[in-house]
């Protein structure tokens, strides 16, 4: 049987083939002219671009990050630890890349300033607050017991 009538007779096409034995391995060949690259950085654009930075010199664009926007803001339901879920009264998020409509910009490598609980901090503030009127009252306390004892000498 030829090549030709193994196809023809509906055959996988491979009749007549031999192998070398052994493992096989895949192999791949950039010829664009640059070394291979490894990611050694990552940087986000203020559009929310995510753009790879490689040791060889290439910026490529890995994805996009999305935000959201909602018709009412202040009806979004507080979940703690500062995320927030749609409620009714905030409507469906308005999805969009950043800098469009009322969606702000990217900042890469920035830290957000409102990371901490204000209502955690401040009960935290009055705790310590009243620790210390109470220290400060054992010292006065203290202080007139020893003028009490000075003044029994006398």
């Amino acid at each position: 049987m030829n090549f030709g009538d193994d196809l023809a007779s509906g055959g996988t096409g491979l009749g007549g083939t031999t192998s070398f034995a052994g493992s096989s391995a895949v192999t791949g060949t950039d010829v664009d002219g640059r070394a291979y690259g490894n990611l050694i950085d990552v940087k986000i654009n203020p559009d929310g671009k995510i753009e790879g930075i490689y040791d060889n010199g290439d910026k490529r664009e890995l994805a996009q990050l999305a935000l959201a926007d909602f018709a009412s803001p202040e009806g979004l339901v507080r979940q703690g630890d500062g995320l927030y879920g749609i409620s009714d009264a905030s409507g469906q998020p308005l999805i969009d890349v950043a800098g469009t409509g009322s969606r702000g910009s990217m900042v890469s490598g920035a830290l957000e300033a409102s990371n901490v609980d204000l209502g955690t901090e401040l009960v935290t503030l009055i705790a310590y607050q009243r620790a210390f009127q109470a220290n400060s009252k054992t010292v006065t306390t203290a202080d007139e017991m020893m003028s009490e004892v000075t003044n029994l000498k006398r």
